[in-house]
């Protein structure tokens, strides 16, 4: 939930401030996907002094703004994003603007916001939707859900057997017993295709079911889809808000298939995501656009999500987080 504080000199005029107000929401709400009802801003006009060094600057417009957003939430680009949207939207309403335009990026934690007078830790406590076993939180305040995503023989027996990186079975495994050791839900994901011409993922075949390695999970919520997003014809996104889940973990695959899909899904959709670098995996693939290898392609898809959508991590490295 972004807040933002803006203070103006009064010489500025109301439609100038009303259209500050609405520009800078506008564009939290574009590069945060936030909900807009989840942005706030105060403007407050100020009369005060302002120096630039020592000499008085009483003759200029003056501008300061700082946004406040939870830390660990957004990448270096985002913020940047925002600080230049903020500059030139200023620049856009107030013309040339004075050397002393402060636009600040405040990170707070997010067990220091408080909403109706209580934190978030406090609303756990309070609210039934936070009450009981799923607690799920780690270092930074964060509510997570794991996905397993689409672990079934088609991907190690049939006709799709993913390669690289390896050893991600065991990397989900160890990321599904580190879940249940710190409460944090486990989602099983299963991929059906219902088109008649499918190949793969037919209900009921040996390609189709679980891994054996998966059907003795005690997972705490199952999906069947039928798209790559797990969000998409599923009650995934309902479920989670029922539940207060605030991030979504990635395990599975495959890596450019619905990993991929799933976390930009959820991304827009509001959830901080999670993607873990060797619980997931891919094969090389070749089509009338080119070939590529599967260790290419899987290192791709990290670097774009990484770019953007997820904070990306080995499992070993979320464990510690969790752990924190």
């Amino acid at each position: 939930m972004p807040y933002v504080n803006v203070k103006l000199s009064s010489k500025i005029d109301a439609h100038k401030k009303q259209n500050i107000a609405n520009g800078i929401i506008d564009f939290l709400v574009d590069i945060l996907k936030k909900e807009r009802s989840l942005s706030s801003l105060l403007i407050q006009e100020t009369e005060s002094d302002w120096y630039i060094g020592s000499d008085l600057q009483n003759k200029q417009i003056q501008v300061f703004v700082e946004i406040n957003i939870t830390d660990n939430t957004n990448t270096e680009f985002e913020k940047s994003e925002m600080i230049k949207s903020t500059f030139d939207l200023l620049e856009k309403e107030l013309g040339s603007l004075p050397l002393a335009t402060y636009i600040i990026i405040k990170e707070h934690k997010a067990t220091d916001w408080g909403y109706s007078g209580i934190t978030p830790k406090q609303r756990k406590i309070s609210n039934n939707t936070f009450q009981g076993r799923y607690d799920g939180m780690g270092n930074n305040g964060a509510k997570r859900a794991l996905l397993v995503i689409d672990v079934q023989n088609e991907y190690f027996t049939g006709k799709l057997p993913v390669c690289y990186p390896e050893n991600s079975l065991p990397n989900v495994l160890k990321s599904i017993e580190a879940a249940k050791e710190h409460d944090i839900p486990v989602i099983m994901v299963q991929h059906t295709l219902l088109s008649p011409e499918a190949k793969a993922f037919i209900k009921g075949t040996d390609g189709w079911e679980l891994l054996d390695e998966m059907k003795s999970v005690n997972y705490d919520y199952y999906i069947e889809k039928n798209f790559p997003s797990a969000f998409v014809g599923t009650d995934l996104e309902t479920w989670l808000r029922q539940n207060g889940i605030d991030t979504i973990v990635i395990s599975g695959y495959m890596t450019q298939f619905c990993c991929d899909t799933t976390a930009r899904y959820a991304y827009h959709l509001g959830f901080n995501v999670e993607f873990l670098s060797d619980a997931t995996a891919t094969l090389s693939f070749e089509n009338n656009a080119g070939k590529v290898n599967a260790e290419e392609l899987h290192r791709a898809i990290l670097v774009v999500q990484a770019a953007r959508f997820s904070r990306v991590m080995s499992t070993q490295e979320w464990i510690q987080s969790i752990d924190a």
